[in-house]
């Protein structure tokens, strides 16, 4: 998972390594995991890189959920409301 952090610091360019604990919305976090699963799916990409970035969106939920930011950032249920 080092080098999705790192890939994703520089694709974003985000200033420190530890950027994202700021917080994300959470629909953007599971966009970018269902996007990475089906590329794993349909053998887009190279497969353990694919896995890699889903495993980052659900170790970065988990912390934020252990961090207590689930208010702040879960924007999950409006966006089901809205579609």
């Amino acid at each position: 998972c080092d080098e999705v952090y790192a890939a994703g610091g520089k694709r974003y360019d985000i200033a420190g390594e530890v950027n994202w604990r700021k917080g994300l919305p959470y629909s953007s976090t599971v966009d970018h995991m269902m996007t990475h699963l089906f590329n794993f799916l349909n053998g887009e990409g190279v497969s353990q890189l694919e896995i890699a970035k889903v495993a980052w969106g659900t170790l970065t939920l988990l912390e934020f959920e252990l961090q207590g930011m689930r208010d702040q950032l879960n924007d999950l249920n409006n966006k089901r409301e809205n579609a």
